[in-house]
């Protein structure tokens, strides 16, 4: 395929929908993370020490299970392995403190006043 030639409608539509998926769904997460961020009560530290439980030095599938079904979310383990493939900068299936705290923090620091007129938009 040439770069002028172009691909089937329904090829093209469906890739355009994925595209639209992962864009709102990065909106949302970043959403979250700004709500995180500016709580009265966020710490980071804490929050990569309650999830790394063992105290094991990482965050892996594991801890994180662990974790989820205190807060009685249970996922399936692809699931799992989804949220740290998204985190893992050196695809070593785990997640260091620095993977984790750049996976947590918002891309841009807002106020509280100003994520809530974000929300509005």
């Amino acid at each position: 395929m040439t770069p002028n030639e172009f691909l089937p409608y329904d090829v093209e539509r469906c890739l355009t929908k994925l595209f639209q998926k992962e864009l709102a769904l990065a909106g949302q997460a970043e959403m979250l993370k700004q709500d995180l961020a500016t709580s009265y009560d966020y710490n980071l530290e804490a929050c990569y020490k309650i999830i790394d439980d063992c105290n094991f030095g990482f965050i892996d599938t594991s801890n994180l299970k662990r974790f989820l079904v205190k807060c009685c979310i249970y996922a399936s383990d692809a699931l799992l392995i989804a949220i740290i493939r998204r985190m893992d900068l050196d695809a070593d299936a785990r997640l260091n403190k620095r993977e984790f705290y750049d996976g947590v923090q918002p891309l841009e620091n807002f106020t509280k006043g100003s994520l809530s007129e974000m929300k509005k938009q």
